[in-house]
C-alpha cells in the first residue's frame, strides 16, 4: 500500500541508502519511485544501493514517472534506458506518464519497451476522469497518479470516490500534511497513539478506494511511522469525522 519517493535519498552516503532499502522492505514498504517529471535526471547512486543491498529484484517494485513533453519516439526509449542504466536494473514494474504529453509517437516507445520486457505496466499522471477513454486507446492503464493537498475540502471530496475495484491502481503523492489542524483532531489523534499525520495517512489507508499514498522522508523514523499509521485501524465514526476536522 506504500509507495516511497526516492528523491531525498540520492544525496545520502550508499551504506544510508542500503540500510534505508532494507528498512523499507522489512516494514512492508517496497515499491519505490524516481519521478523525473520533477527532476531532469538523477545520480547512480540510487542503483548502486539497491543492487549492493542484496535485495532480490522481484522482493522490490520501481517504478517512475516521466515528462515526454516534445519527446520523439527514439527520445523517450533512449530516456527510459537512460534510467534503467541508473538504477542497475532491467526492467520498470511500472512507468508513468503524463496525460498532457500523449502522442502516437510516445504510444509507438511505450509498446515497444513493454516488447522489451523493459517496462512491465503504465500508468497515467494528472489524468481527468473523461480523458480516461482517450488514454485507455492508447495504452493499458494499469495505474492512475495524482496530487491530494489534505484540507477539509479536499478530504470530504475524496470521501465520494468510488470503492477500489478492478480498474486502474490510484496513487496519491501527498500535500499539506503537516499543515494546521484542529484541537479536535489533536485529540483524536491521541486517542490512537498517532501523531495528527499519522492519523490522516490511517485515514487514508483505510479510505474504501484502496488508494496508495507515496511518502517520503530520508530517515527510518519516518518509515515507522508511516508502518505505523498502515497498522491503525479507525472506528467507523471516528473515520468519517476526520475531513470536517482539518483546517489547513
Amino acid at each position: 500500500r506504500l509507495i516511497h519517493d526516492l528523491g531525498e535519498w540520492e544525496q545520502l552516503p550508499k551504506g544510508s541508502v542500503i540500510q534505508l532499502f532494507h528498512h523499507c522492505v522489512e516494514n512492508d514498504v517496497s515499491s519505490f519511485l524516481v519521478d523525473c517529471s520533477k527532476k531532469a535526471s538523477y545520480i547512480s547512486n540510487l542503483g548502486t544501493a539497491l543492487s549492493e543491498s542484496g535485495l532480490s529484484r522481484d522482493r522490490t517494485q520501481l517504478m517512475a514517472a516521466l515528462d515526454a513533453e516534445k519527446t520523439t519516439e527514439e527520445e523517450f526509449v533512449s530516456q527510459v534506458e537512460d534510467l534503467l542504466r541508473t538504477l542497475k536494473t532491467d526492467y520498470l514494474d511500472l512507468l508513468f506518464i503524463d496525460a498532457n504529453h500523449l502522442s502516437k509517437e510516445l504510444s509507438t516507445a511505450v509498446n515497444r519497451l513493454k516488447s522489451q520486457g523493459k517496462i512491465v505496466e503504465t500508468g497515467i499522471k494528472n489524468l481527468l476522469e473523461h480523458e480516461k477513454a482517450d488514454f485507455s486507446k492508447q495504452f493499458s492503464v494499469n495505474a492512475i497518479l495524482s496530487s491530494f493537498r489534505f484540507t477539509s475540502a479536499g478530504a470530504k471530496i475524496l470521501t465520494l470516490e468510488k470503492s477500489a475495484s478492478e480498474e486502474a491502481i490510484k496513487m496519491l503523492f501527498l500535500e499539506g500534511i503537516d499543515g494546521n489542524t484542529s484541537e479536535e483532531l489533536e485529540k483524536m489523534a491521541t486517542k490512537y497513539e498517532l501523531s495528527t499525520k499519522e492519523l490522516l495517512l490511517a485515514w487514508l489507508l483505510q479510505h474504501p478506494a484502496h488508494f496508495h499514498p507515496i511518502i517520503w522522508g530520508k530517515s527510518k523514523t519516518q518509515i515507522d511511522s508511516a508502518r505505523k499509521a498502515l497498522q491503525k485501524r479507525l472506528i467507523k465514526e471516528d473515520w468519517g469525522k476526520i475531513p470536517g476536522k482539518i483546517i489547513t
